[in-house]
């Protein structure tokens, strides 16, 4: 399979979109925030569907390289390292994001609101970096778009 770099383009945009959302509503005072739900919601909302876009990035660059069997998401982010795609510190670092997907889509209902607001206020950096490793890694290898 081929690389796509169209979807890959999409994913990023959508993680600087969502990144915009999380921030404008992680910037609030804290009683603002949790007066409204649909502001924690959409804070859990936008940071799931970045991690998801993180993982499908990941794992799209390495089927495209012959990486078959990812046995977890967290095998992502470890591969992504193998394969010199992501800082093997940085992927390291970046690693419980697998774990946080995982309980924003099947955890939802034990969801610690600190924990969150914590990641959002605190983590937002890594989808940068993420960015500017994957950019770093295809323009390397000539596959980034024109």
């Amino acid at each position: 399979m081929g690389l796509d770099k169209q979807r890959i383009e999409r994913l990023l945009a959508l993680i600087r979109e969502r990144s915009a959302v999380v921030i404008n509503y992680a910037a609030l005072p804290e009683d603002e925030l949790r007066s409204d739900p649909g502001r924690l919601l959409a804070i859990e909302h936008a940071l799931q569907t970045m991690i998801q876009s993180v993982l499908d990035i990941g794992s799209h660059i390495l089927v495209s390289m012959g990486y078959n069997r990812l046995d977890t998401y967290a095998d992502v982010f470890n591969r992504m390292a193998e394969a010199g795609i992501l800082d093997p510190e940085f992927a390291r670092s970046i690693r419980g994001m697998a774990g946080l997907r995982n309980l924003l889509v099947h955890e939802y209902a034990e969801i610690d609101e600190a924990r969150i607001l914590e990641y959002a206020r605190q983590r937002l950096s890594d989808f940068e970096e993420f960015e500017s490793q994957v950019r770093r890694f295809l323009k390397a290898r000539h596959q980034t778009p024109d």
